[in-house]
């Protein structure tokens, strides 16, 4: 049948028209977030149960998609040829120039616009498109079925193993990127997420409540020390210890203690009767492992030892639960600085400083505390003023105590005026 000239620009249009819905079908599909797909399917969406069953045979469904849109441009490729024949006569220079003109259509209108609206538009697209993907699949599988065993001919040929996929699961670091890369624009529930990934890596020793700041009751002090001590005690869970924290007995309920209180004032065989034994847990083990081996115990305190059996710390359910919301019980004497920095006391935990100075390049560090990453890279005590630059990290030296440093003033990024010092910046 002859084809008029008109119709030839209708079927050209047409198979222009197709190569652009398949190429922008097939960007969509393989832009698809799995995880997200995945959400969608789990909650019922029938779009999404479908797009979920074709991306689990990718093979099929891009051999489809591609099939489709191959033949959409050699359908344009011929029909243009024809076109140009008709209307010439058929010259050389005239079959040439269409190679080019279509070729530059088809790269614009059937490629590139279509690709990016569909990686733009992803989810969008592919739920929209599922079903009718799905038919498609029906129809083509002979076809597609020949082509596949052709290509994994050539893939054996090649030795490429066509099951292997470059999907699965993703791992911590990949899943901390994911997190950020979402919450790039602010959120602090992406903060808390990212936060808790942290934990799989994070010493507990970070967390602790350390040995120095460990409030308890000594049994061996007497019944007039101990019902004071229960008294005036701030925290939920009691720390019992004989002589020192190095010979712990168990920990109290500080809410069951100052009940029993009530009715007569509070003893060292009061407290043994509602005393639980210690938990004891390494320092060097990760934060979320321990957490999730607490929660499973049903334990809400434990103390934290080192290689050598001392105890170094304490953490508890708070500790854990201020580390992931980032309102961990900051030191009341925090005042914020002129210059966008922070004078603190040197007892404050670097996480809690992280919270701080979030945007700060922190140095390698065994420290927990702020005194103890000064220490850490003085080896000794200093005399104060002092100025330090640890990594992105500035820190001014304030005050300076019998045993320990007591105060500093922190910076991140941000130059100190070293004028007012004689010591030298490391």
């Amino acid at each position: 049948m002859e084809l008029s000239l008109g119709r030839l620009s209708l079927i050209f249009l047409a198979g222009l028209l197709l190569s652009g819905f398949f190429s922008m079908l097939e960007a969509a599909i393989i832009s698809q977030d799995r995880h997200r797909l995945n959400h969608l399917a789990d909650k019922g969406v029938g779009a999404a149960v479908v797009m979920r069953g074709l991306l689990a045979n990718i093979d099929e469904l891009l051999a489809a998609i591609l099939l489709c849109n191959n033949l959409a441009n050699v359908v344009c490729a011929t029909t243009a040829a024809v076109f140009v024949a008709k209307l010439t006569g058929g010259g050389d220079n005239a079959v040439f120039v269409s190679t080019l003109a279509v070729t530059f259509l088809i790269l614009v209108f059937g490629e590139i616009t279509p690709k990016v609206m569909g990686v733009r538009h992803a989810p969008r697209i592919a739920l929209a498109c599922a079903r009718m993907v799905r038919a498609l699949l029906v129809v083509l599988r002979p076809v597609i079925f020949v082509a596949n065993f052709f290509a994994g001919g050539l893939l054996w040929l090649f030795g490429a193993n066509r099951g292997g996929g470059a999907g699965g699961a993703m791992n911590i670091a990949e899943l901390r990127s994911a997190v950020r890369a979402a919450g790039a624009g602010g959120g602090e529930h992406y903060r808390m997420l990212d936060t808790l990934l942290a934990f799989s890596e994070m010493p507990l020793e970070k967390i602790m409540t350390p040995r120095r700041d460990i409030r308890g009751v000594d049994l061996d002090s007497g019944d007039d020390a101990i019902n004071r001590a229960v008294a005036a005690f701030p925290h939920s869970k009691l720390p019992l210890y004989r002589g020192g924290i190095d010979r712990v007995a168990g920990t109290a309920d500080t809410v069951e203690a100052l009940r029993a209180m009530k009715d007569a004032p509070m003893t060292a065989a009061k407290l043994r009767a509602m005393m639980r034994p210690p938990h004891f847990v390494p320092a060097a083990d990760t934060v979320l492992r321990q957490m999730e081996k607490l929660r499973r115990a049903e334990i809400n305190a434990a103390f934290v030892v080192d290689g050598a059996g001392r105890v170094v710390g304490m953490v508890t359910l708070t500790n854990f639960a201020s580390a992931i919301i980032g309102t961990s019980a900051m030191p009341a004497n925090i005042a914020p600085d002129a210059r966008g920095g922070f004078s603190v006391p040197a007892a404050i935990s670097l996480l809690q400083l992280s919270q701080l100075l979030p945007d700060a390049d922190w140095p390698e560090t065994s420290a927990t505390n702020l005194n103890g990453l000064i220490l850490e890279y003085l080896d000794a005590l200093p005399e104060s003023p002092l100025c330090l630059r640890l990594g992105g990290l500035c820190i001014e030296i304030t005050e300076v105590g019998d045993r320990a440093i007591s105060r500093a003033r922190v910076f991140a990024d941000a130059a100190p005026d070293r004028s007012r010092y004689n010591s030298p910046e490391l």
